[in-house]
């Protein structure tokens, strides 16, 4: 059972995550005690990683899509190593969307695997290797800022502008994965997605180097003046719906589950069910509907992120470290 974030983790910080404070303190030691007693390996192609500090969705997977086709115009061969969140298999293995299913890789690298070459790999290591030895010449690594076993050539810590850091706390106290500062230790550049929290935006910009990106909500279809009853299960909902605005959807309905969550058959029909009695169209995130039953993908419309920068030198300064 996946869980949804606590509503304190993004409100000014209270009695609750004062309380819990002692115990993020506890979780921060002991995850630096781990990571400091593991040496990093180089491989022979560039690592670039592409990270948070925040749990849940900060507009990582977008971000990784765009670097994709950035390296790809350039001539290069990028493949994707992930850790699979929420598949059963340990890897490495390529995904493969003629034979893998969400149970066994999870939903995001069945996604992405529609660009790149993904591998699946709980160790990050032996998944580099193995991308290595299929043809990768740079690696993407999705989600590694905190895993200390694959050494990062450039590391980028990716940060949504809307919620920024929350209140600003460790697990179990607030959402951070780690302290601020120990992100941005081993962090080349930040990238910036969207507006908002000037304050920490500034801070950050006084010690890092900051990529402005924008996120923009894209349809195969017009959605403009049509109903929409919007349904998904990522890390921030209200981005989603606010995308789906943007284009000029009226959204009548929202349902929002927790964090990669699985839906049954029946869920999906009773969902549907619902957007006919609404006389609405069923709305859904590209990253949800892989984890939709493929018989009833189609009868449900599907929404994509579409990540730009405001700035493409900016990116191409940090790559250009990396001879790519």
């Amino acid at each position: 059972m996946k869980l949804t974030a606590p509503r304190f983790w993004f409100e000014k910080k209270g009695m609750i995550a004062t309380l819990l404070h002692p115990f993020a303190v506890l979780y921060a030691a002991f995850g630096n005690y781990l990571r400091s007693r593991i040496v990093p390996q180089k491989m022979s192609v560039p690592v670039i990683c592409v990270g948070n500090v925040v749990l849940g969705g900060s507009g990582k997977t977008p971000i990784v899509q765009m670097l994709v086709k950035h390296l790809k115009n350039r001539g290069f061969s990028p493949h994707i190593i992930s850790r699979g969140y929420g598949g059963y298999l340990k890897g490495p293995v390529r995904v493969d969307t003629s034979i893998h299913t969400i149970g066994e890789t999870g939903d995001e690298p069945l996604m992405l695997s529609a660009i790149a070459s993904v591998w699946v790999s709980k160790n990050k290591v032996a998944g580099a290797k193995a991308a290595i030895a299929a043809g990768a010449t740079v690696l993407l690594l999705d989600d590694g800022l905190q895993n200390p076993t694959l050494y990062k050539d450039v590391s980028f810590l990716v940060i949504d502008a809307a919620r920024a850091l929350g209140n600003g706390c460790v697990i179990p106290a607030g959402p951070l994965r780690e302290t601020l500062p120990e992100s941005l230790a081993k962090t080349n550049a930040v990238i910036w997605v969207g507006n908002g929290h000037d304050e920490t935006l500034k801070t950050i910009t006084a010690q890092k180097p900051v990529i402005k990106a924008h996120a923009a909500t894209v349809c195969d279809i017009d959605l403009t003046g049509k109903k929409v009853f919007a349904f998904c299960g990522i890390g921030n909902a209200q981005k989603f719906h606010d995308g789906v605005r943007a284009l000029g959807a009226n959204i009548i309905k929202t349902a929002d589950f927790p964090d990669h969550y699985v839906w049954s058959t029946y869920e999906i029909r009773k969902l549907l069910d619902e957007a006919k009695t609404l006389n609405a169209l069923a709305v859904t995130t590209a990253k949800d509907a892989v984890r939709i039953p493929q018989s009833l993908r189609e009868a449900i419309t599907i929404c994509d992120v579409e990540m730009s920068l405001h700035d493409d030198m900016l990116l191409d300064k940090q790559l250009i470290k990396l001879k790519l």
